[in-house]
């Protein structure tokens, strides 16, 4: 069979017929990654099995993935919740190509919908969040919707048998009849959380070089927890932002912003957390460090007959000119790598605390 013609639900099908948990593993067309060989009960029989059906699709069980796996089930498990709408850059690197791997189960975990979309520089697009209502989208922005499942669509009947009651015992218009008509709030999508691929190292490196630049440990305007997941309600913007040049969106009038408050209300009963009237920011590798990532993918090299490409796509990292302090920092990181790796941990850790602190008595 031609890996192009590979029907993702026929193999997952299968894979459920012959034994195989599918929230254990993730897909893609050519490569099937095992995450937790126990719990997903992928035997070298049942690969073989598999592999009568499928020969062109090749299995990934690696060890390292498996704790890449677990680092990052600990954050997502207390930050998305179930048929949540997930935005993911579209991967540039591999670090953001294997965020897409490992995220991929969740969707049949959880139920949710992972939606990438581009956007050239994260940091501004995060501090332009807004502060009261969460991020959102038009479906019609959208790529290979078909795949995707919202709440708000399938409440579509729901929605029309409720507007023909309205429109009955208010009596309304033929003119206001036709003002409802053209707004479709099935449009929108309400994006829960955003997540980037930022891991433990790159965070690391940026305490240390605000440290060594005599700025002290870098406090953000929100109040973090230890898992470092940024909670937006202090950012400041308008209702939408458009991710292609980062500038306010134009749904601001009066029409839209009704789509939006009544989408928002209709999926406001499906999130369970407190703080979800704001599009979440999480980083799920937050504690992946880079030498995890690496050793991972490098080994693909003996597994697999055909990398991706991505996979050669190192993440870039810039510097500001002129800063005495990268190569102190890098340095630095260096010596932390070789002589104690573990000490990076402690670093986010007694950041997270000391920011902890600080922002409970700002608030007091």
């Amino acid at each position: 069979m031609n890996k192009d013609n590979i029907n993702k639900k026929e193999v997952l099908k299968l894979l459920g017929i012959i034994g195989i948990d599918t929230r254990y593993i993730s897909y893609t067309p050519n490569i099937i990654y095992i995450n937790d060989q126990r719990f997903a009960k992928f035997s070298k029989k049942r690969q073989e099995t598999f592999k009568k059906y499928y020969p062109e699709i090749e299995i990934v069980s690696s060890g390292i993935l498996r704790k890449i796996c677990i680092k990052f089930s600990e954050i997502i498990a207390n930050e998305i919740s179930p048929k949540n709408n997930v935005l993911i850059l579209k991967p540039k690197n591999k670090v953001d190509y294997l965020l897409k791997i490992v995220l991929e189960p969740y969707t049949r975990k959880y139920g949710i919908n992972i939606i990438e979309y581009d956007i050239d520089d994260i940091e501004s697009f995060i501090s332009n969040l807004n502060s009261e209502k969460p991020f959102f989208l038009n479906i019609n922005e959208l790529e290979n919707i078909h795949d995707l499942k919202f709440m708000n669509r399938k409440r579509k009947e729901e929605k029309k048998e409720k507007e023909c009651k309205e429109r009955e015992e208010k009596e309304e218009t033929k003119e206001e009849e036709k003002k409802k008509k053209s707004i479709d709030s099935d449009n929108i999508v309400i994006i829960d959380s955003i997540l980037t691929s930022l891991t433990l190292d790159e965070k690391v490196e940026s305490i240390l070089s605000s440290i060594f630049k005599g700025k002290g440990i870098p406090i953000s305007s929100s109040k973090n927890n230890i898992n470092n997941k940024i909670n937006t309600k202090n950012y400041s913007n308008t209702n939408g932002i458009d991710i292609n040049n980062n500038t306010d969106n134009n749904i601001n009038n009066n029409a839209n912003n009704n789509i939006y408050n009544n989408t928002y209300k209709r999926n406001k009963s499906n999130n369970d957390k407190k703080d979800n009237k704001q599009t979440k920011v999480v980083y799920p590798f937050i504690n992946v460090p880079n030498s995890w990532v690496d050793t991972f993918l490098d080994s693909l090299d003996n597994e697999l007959n055909s990398k991706p490409e991505i996979l050669n796509k190192s993440k870039d990292v810039s510097y500001p000119d002129n800063d005495s302090s990268v190569e102190i920092t890098k340095s630095f990181m260096e010596f932390i790598e070789e002589i104690i790796p573990q000490y990076k941990w402690n670093i986010l850790k007694s950041s997270n605390f000391i920011e902890e602190k600080l922002n409970d008595i700002k608030n007091d």
